[in-house]
């Protein structure tokens, strides 16, 4: 695997790890407010089934080697339905989870599965462990920077649950760019 590759997944980690960390507390909080405990359920009980499924789907080389070809596309439409998601269960609590239940268990299921398939086509043994071992964690120093500014934001007072949102949202769409710039140069080599 090239350093750039290598770099643009860490910092991709690291940058994602660190805005979920940093916002995810605050709109856990907020949403779970606005929702009934059967709405809850539902939307758990329709990730787990729809995730069932989504795995069932690709646990053939031959059935994940069709969602490769489709990968930019897929990674596509999962940042613009978190988008339209958030911005939607910003009116309407039920909208989100139920959106998101179903939306994480199709795109980001695939998304990550081909993702750690190229990964693991390209490194083997030692450096694929030491490439999870870093990966890992960037992630975990980016998580504890961004739940440390949480709490310094959660002492100042500051309502910003249509900030946070807006983070997510970025966020994701800059983990998508560098997701596929990764993945297409994985293809390549």
């Amino acid at each position: 695997m090239k350093d750039k590759t290598k770099y643009l997944m860490l910092y991709s980690e690291a940058g994602m790890s660190f805005i979920m960390a940093l916002t995810s507390p605050f709109i856990h909080l907020h949403f779970i407010k606005l929702v009934s405990p059967v709405i809850f359920t539902i939307s758990t009980l329709l990730m787990t089934i729809v995730c069932a499924l989504t795995q069932t789907s690709l646990k053939t080389k031959e059935r994940r080697a069709i969602f490769r070809k489709y990968l930019p596309h897929i990674m596509i439409v999962d940042v613009l339905l978190m988008c339209i998601i958030s911005y939607l269960g910003l009116k309407n609590a039920d909208i989100r989870f139920i959106g998101f239940g179903i939306l994480n268990s199709i795109t980001v299921v695939i998304w990550f599965t081909i993702m750690n398939e190229a990964i693991n086509d390209t490194l083997s043994s030692e450096k694929l462990t030491d490439f999870q071992v870093i990966k890992k964690t960037y992630g975990s120093w980016a998580t504890a920077i961004g739940g440390a500014l949480a709490v310094l934001i959660s002492y100042l007072g500051i309502e910003w649950i249509n900030l946070a949102v807006t983070l997510q949202c970025f966020g994701n769409f800059i983990f998508a760019i560098c997701d596929y710039k990764a993945y297409k140069q994985l293809e390549i080599s």
